[in-house]
């Protein structure tokens, strides 16, 4: 007759509404990715801006106005062996590994 009986019809509705809370969730994920990865790019164009005005310069050991521009900060520590790690974190990009 073409006709779904009454717990048919509210199990497949069950499924339905589970899977669209999912998807929505899913979606609410997503977009929280691109937000960062938008965030990212943001300071990567940043980032390469600066390097484009410094790119003719000249930068001698004293140029600190240079490097206050490039660099967030850095972190010096000793490790178990005893040697000395230098990290550096650039402005608008953080740490490049």
């Amino acid at each position: 007759m073409g006709k779904v009986d009454e717990e048919t019809f509210h199990n497949i509705t069950h499924v339905l509404n589970n899977e669209a809370r999912n998807l929505t969730d899913e979606n609410s994920q997503l977009l929280v990715i691109l937000d960062k990865v938008e965030d990212l790019k943001m300071g990567i164009d940043n980032f390469v801006q600066k390097i484009e005005r410094f790119a003719n310069c000249t930068v001698t050991e004293n140029d600190r106005v240079i490097m206050e521009q490039l660099i967030d900060h850095i972190e010096i520590y000793e490790n178990d062996s005893r040697e000395i790690s230098v990290r550096i974190f650039f402005a608008d990009i953080g740490v490049i590994e």
